[in-house]
Formats: structure tokens, sequence, C-alpha cells
């Protein structure tokens, strides 16, 4: 319609003009041409941009696509991550649940080490204090030692006096008097240290034999005992066998006036002879079972006899370890204090010397004349 109306308006404006017709036509036609011209330009305009709009919309439609791909895939990256750091916080809890764990498993045994050695230490001090106060050898050594330091002080008192010049012979002869009166009674002392020792081991030795009287009276008690029993078993199994022999006495005399009872006599007679070996398997029973746990409690005293003698010289043995232990740890304590004045004996051996130390040792064979004497060593 407005091709129409503007082809009617153009021709109206042509014919007004008063051109030929020739003229009128080819205006026509160039403007039909040019209306042409454009309504095939504004159709190309309008499918390019339908077009355009169309790739637009296709571009959005992918673009929105990819955004919900992208968006999905946002949400599983972020759900994945949540569950890897759930997962993560998961295992890390119980890692460090199970490092706590280990950490109060390890203090625990810690204390309970520490415990153990610390009540071990406490039964050996324990144990070496009883020792000390014990032990007839480390008193002695002690008495030596405390001598020595006496004699060390009355030297260097005697030294001091002599650097001043004593003032009389009779000072003199009183000083060395007093000094044999102490050193007669320090060995007087020592001689009844020794006899106490004497005494000791012999009342130990006393109490051991006793010990072991016992035990062997008690062991000869039980034999005794066992034969006592075994004697009263034998008298019941001979009475069962004079009564069985009684009865089948008893059943042969009876048999001639009873012929007609006889296959009931004889019935009972296989009742009673089976009672009677059931009894007498009941009592080989019992006496075969008294005997073996008689073997058994005689091995049992005679292992319990092996572990008390084996626990014994253990316990033996710790207690010389000890008292060794505490005798070097008195040589090193005093020995470099007293060198030169050391009793006869308080130094043992060559091994002695050793735990003192190499100046300790050529100073002491220094002064020694001859090491080894007929009652140890002498100073």
């Amino acid at each position: 319609m407005a091709f129409f109306h503007q082809f009617n308006k153009h021709q109206g404006a042509a014919g007004g003009g008063g051109g030929g017709s020739s003229s009128n036509n080819n205006a026509t036609i160039n403007w039909i041409a040019n209306q042409n011209t454009q309504r095939e330009l504004e159709a190309d305009r309008v499918l390019r941009e339908r077009q355009l709009a169309q790739g637009r919309i296709e571009t959005e439609m992918q673009q929105f696509a990819g955004n919900a791909v992208n968006k999905r895939h946002v949400r599983e990256q972020a759900r994945v991550e949540r569950d890897r750091a759930m997962e993560y916080s998961i295992i890390q809890a119980q890692t460090e649940k199970q490092q706590a764990t280990e950490i109060r498993s390890q203090n625990e045994r810690l204390a309970a080490e520490l415990e153990r050695v610390k009540l071990e230490k406490f039964r050996d001090e324990k144990m070496r204090q009883q020792v000390r106060e014990t032990s007839y050898e480390l008193r002695d050594l002690e008495s030596k030692l405390r001598a020595a330091y006496v004699q060390k002080a009355r030297t260097a008192q005697m030294a001091e006096k002599e650097a001043l010049k004593f003032d009389s012979y009779l000072e003199d002869a009183e000083i060395v008097r007093r000094m044999r009166t102490e050193t007669d009674k320090d060995e007087q002392d020592r001689r009844q240290r020794e006899i106490i020792r004497q005494q000791e081991m012999i009342r130990y030795k006393q109490e051991l034999e006793r010990q072991l009287e016992e035990r062997a009276v008690g062991k000869q008690k039980a034999y005794e005992e066992f034969l006592r029993e075994k004697l009263v078993v034998d008298e019941i199994v001979r009475k069962i066998y004079e009564e069985d022999q009684r009865l089948i006495c008893v059943h042969c005399t009876e048999i001639m006036p009873l012929m007609a009872k006889f296959a009931e006599d004889d019935r009972i007679e296989q009742m009673n002879a089976q009672k009677r070996r059931i009894k007498q398997m009941e009592h080989k029973k019992a006496v075969d079972n008294l005997l073996e746990q008689r073997r058994r409690q005689m091995t049992v005293d005679k292992q319990r006899e092996v572990d008390e003698r084996i626990e014994g010289e253990r316990v033996e043995q710790v207690r010389k370890q000890i008292i060794e232990e505490e005798r070097i740890k008195l040589l090193r304590e005093h020995a470099h204090r007293l060198l030169g004045y050391l009793p006869k004996g308080v130094i043992r051996d060559e091994k002695d010397l050793d735990y003192l130390g190499n100046d300790f040792k050529s100073e002491f064979k220094r002064r020694q004349v001859n090491m080894q004497h007929l009652g140890g060593w002498g100073n």
C-alpha cells in the first residue's frame, strides 16, 4: 500500500509538470527501479539484522549454557573441595587423636619406667644400707680407715711437736707410752672384733646347721609318716584278704548241707567275688594314688630346696658384689688422703691399685718395699 501510494503521488507530480509521456515513463521506471533497489537493500538490512540478532541470541544461549555448565562445574568443584576439606579435617583429627594417644601412651610408659627405675634404685640403696650396716668386712674397713686417720693426725701432731722441740724427754716418753697404749688398745679392739666375727660365723654356721637339721628331721618325719600310712594301707589290704579267705572257708563249710541252693549260692558268691575284686581295686588305686601323691610331694620339696639354694647363692653373690663395690668406694674416697698411713690389709692386691689411679699406684709402689705379704698388702 505504501508503495502504490508513493507511486501515485510520484505519477501526479510528473503529470503536473507538463512533460511528455516518454519522459514520464522513464522517470517512473527509474523510480520503480530505485524503489526495488531500496526494498532489496532494506530486505538485506533486515535479513542481516535478523541474522545478527539470531547470532546474538545463539551467542547468548551458548554463553548461558556455558555459564550453566561453568556454574555446575564450579558447584561440583566446590563440593569436591568441601568433601576434600572435610576428609582432610577428619584425617587430621584422627591423626592428631592417634598422635595424642601415642604421646599419652609414651608418657605413661615413660612414667612407669621412671617409677620402676626409682623403685629399683630405692631397693638397691636400702639393700646397700643394710649390707653396710651388717657386713663385718665393711665395718672392719671403716674401723681401719678411722685408725689410719687417727694415726695420720698423731703423726702430724708428732711432727709439729718435733718441730717445736719438746721440752723434756718425759713428755716424749709419755706420748710414746700413750701411743703404744692406744695402739695396744686398737689391737685389742681388733682382736675383740675378730672374736665377735668368729662368734657371728659360728652362730651363723650353727643356725644353718640347725635349719638343715630341721629340714632333715622334717623329711624324716614325712618319710616315717609315709611308712605309717603304708603300713595302715597294707594292714587294710591284709584284713580284706583274710576276710575274703574266711568267707571262702565259710562258704566251703556251708556248701555241703546246702547243695539244693548251689545255684543261688554260686550267684551270690560271684557277686561277692566281684565286689571283693572291686574293693581290692579301689584300695589298690587308693594306695597307688597315695604313693604317687607322696612322690610328687617329695619332688616338689626337692625342687623347692634346689630353688631356695639357688636363690640363696644368688643373694649371697649380690651381697658380695655390693660389699666389694662399697669397699672400693671407701678406698676411692679415703685412700688418697691416707697414703702412708693405711693399715696392713686395706690394699689387697694390684686390682685395688688400678681402681685408685696411676698416681696413687706409683706412689704406693715407691713406698712399698715388698708388695705381697702373708696377710695381705702392707703399707
